[in-house]
C-alpha cells in the first residue's frame, strides 16, 4: 500500500469518525433542546395552574378564613390556613407536580404548646400541573404524628375533586364546615389542659 493509499485510507476513517461524532453531538443538543423546552412548558403549566388556584378557591379560603378567624378566639384553640406560598406548619418538600395548595386546620393547646399541629385532621387543597382542576381532602385521620414536608403520603380520604371550569366554592365550603364542627366536638371530647402549664 502506498503512502498516498494509507493517507487516503486513515483520511476516510477520520471523516467517519469525525461525522459519528458530529451526529452523536447533534442528537445530545436536540436531547437537551428538548428538555429544555419541556422544563419551559411544565413551568408555564404549573404558573397556569398556580394562578387558576390563586384566583378560585385561594381567594375564597381566605376571605372565608378571615371572616371565621375572631370566632376562635380561646387561649386554647389556634385555627390557621397554610398555603404554598405562605406556610407555616404545612408544607411539601417536593413540589415539583403540586404548583399549589392550602391546608386549613384546627387545634386545641395548652398555655405553651409546641406541639400544636403535629398531630391534626386537616382538610387539603391541592392541584397538580397535569389537571385542570384541584382535590379536597380530609388528611391524617388517624391523628398521628406528621411527617412534615411529606403530606401527600398522609392517610387521607378524597372527598371531592373540582374543576376550575365550573368552581363553585358553596359546595366547598360545607365540607369545610362539617370540618369545623367535627373537630370542635372531638376537641370539646377529647382535649385535656395539662395543669402544671396553668399554675403561677
Amino acid at each position: 500500500m502506498s503512502n498516498t493509499d494509507l493517507k487516503q485510507k486513515i483520511s476516510e476513517k477520520v471523516q467517519a469518525f469525525t461525522a459519528k461524532c458530529d451526529e452523536q453531538h447533534h442528537a445530545i443538543a436536540q436531547k437537551k433542546e428538548q428538555e429544555r423546552k419541556k422544563e419551559e412548558e411544565q413551568a408555564k403549566r404549573k404558573e397556569d395552574v398556580a394562578k387558576k388556584f390563586k384566583e378560585t378557591i385561594l381567594k375564597d379560603l381566605r376571605h372565608l378564613f378571615t371572616e371565621i378567624k375572631p370566632a376562635f378566639s380561646s387561649p386554647y384553640l389556634e385555627i390557621i390556613l397554610d398555603t404554598h406560598d405562605q406556610h407555616e406548619h404545612f408544607y411539601i418538600l417536593d413540589d415539583d407536580e403540586i404548583p399549589a395548595f392550602a391546608a386549613l386546620a384546627v387545634d386545641a393547646k395548652s398555655k405553651v404548646d409546641s406541639n400544636i399541629f403535629d398531630c391534626p385532621r386537616y382538610l387539603f387543597f391541592v392541584t397538580s400541573i397535569s389537571s385542570n382542576s384541584f382535590a379536597l381532602s380530609l388528611n391524617n385521620e388517624c391523628r398521628e404524628v406528621l411527617r412534615f414536608g411529606d403530606h401527600e403520603n398522609d392517610e387521607n380520604t378524597l372527598l371531592q375533586t373540582y374543576s376550575f371550569d365550573d368552581y363553585d366554592f358553596n359546595e366547598i365550603r360545607g365540607h369545610i364546615e362539617k370540618y369545623l364542627t367535627d373537630e370542635l366536638s372531638y376537641l370539646h371530647e377529647n382535649f385535656k389542659v395539662r395543669s402544671e402549664e396553668w399554675e403561677d
